[in-house]
């Protein structure tokens, strides 16, 4: 083994370490016979590099792919992520909706009498005063809460 690698020294020294390297990818077919050197390796080695950066993301591609565990649990933290911006929103919506009610409430007590009591709240119910027979007993005809509340001197509240 030694006699053989003292005789590509040889060869080496006898001529460059391209050519050798040549004829020996000739010999191994590696290069065709008749065929030329590239013209320019550093194209080659840049396109090889390229390649070898697109199959090394190719490659940590498919490992991200088959770890299937890492994908449903990535799966599930954003369903979980979802479903918590899902009740947030729902959460937020009924607290606006409760408070434009109890807004629109205090609005209403502020202009009407909407309970005095059992057996009086019902009639609250009717809007139109009866002019003639308030007339014939001669009381005020009063339209509204705020007129009766003026006529006493006092506000709706009270």
């Amino acid at each position: 083994m030694s006699n053989r690698r003292q005789e590509l020294y040889d060869r080496i020294r006898a001529s460059s370490k391209d050519e050798v390297i040549l004829e020996e990818m000739i010999r191994l077919g590696f290069w065709p016979r008749d065929g030329e050197r590239p013209a320019d390796p550093a194209s080659e080695r840049r396109r090889q590099r390229e390649l070898e950066q697109q199959l090394q993301s190719l490659v940590s591609e498919g490992r991200r792919l088959h770890d299937v565990e890492a994908m449903k649990k990535e799966a599930r933290r954003q369903r979980l992520e979802q479903a918590r911006a899902r009740r947030q929103e729902t959460k937020d919506r009924r607290e606006q909706a409760r408070a434009q009610r109890a807004a629109a409430w205090a609005e209403r007590q502020a202009h009407e009498i909407v309970y005095l009591g059992p057996e009086v709240s019902t009639a609250l119910e009717r809007r139109e005063p009866d002019a003639a027979r308030l007339a014939g007993r001669g009381l005020p005809v009063l339209h509204d809460a705020a007129e009766l509340a003026a006529a006493m001197g006092l506000d709706v509240p009270q």
